[in-house]
């Protein structure tokens, strides 16, 4: 499934250097989600720590008519490194855990896409992890 970033508030003003994870929490926040991000820096060691391992912000949506309720873990990353985090998700136990605890996995990975020479705008790419 792929989203554009044209349908999101910021898509008219000039768009400002912002990192995958402030595209995804914005994107996430225009779908309904409730999010905070989860992911963690460590002082003096320039080192981010995912949630369990894969997971970089918490977002839950609220059961509503015609449809369910969930919660997730998001990884978000650039569209040139979704294979990798893929790959590390498969890698590891705790998302298998997360799953059969009922929460989902979502995958986003963001690139700018447009005709040569033109305009380019960001568009995300998300998988769910199964």
């Amino acid at each position: 499934e792929t989203i554009q970033a044209k349908d999101l508030k910021r898509a008219s003003r000039p768009e400002k250097k912002r990192s995958p994870t402030a595209r995804s929490l914005e994107l996430l926040r225009a779908e309904g989600y409730i999010c905070e991000k989860v992911e963690q820096r460590i002082p003096r060691c320039m080192i981010l720590r995912d949630a369990f391992g894969f997971g970089d912000i918490l977002a839950m949506r609220p059961e509503m008519p015609g449809r369910p309720g969930e919660i997730a873990l998001v990884q978000t990353t650039t569209g040139d490194n979704l294979a990798a985090r893929r790959h590390k998700i498969a890698g590891l136990s705790t998302p298998r855990q997360w799953l059969a605890a009922g929460g989902k996995i979502i995958l986003h990975g963001w690139r700018k896409v447009g005709p040569r020479g033109g305009l380019k705008r960001w568009e995300a790419i998300m998988e769910r992890v199964e």
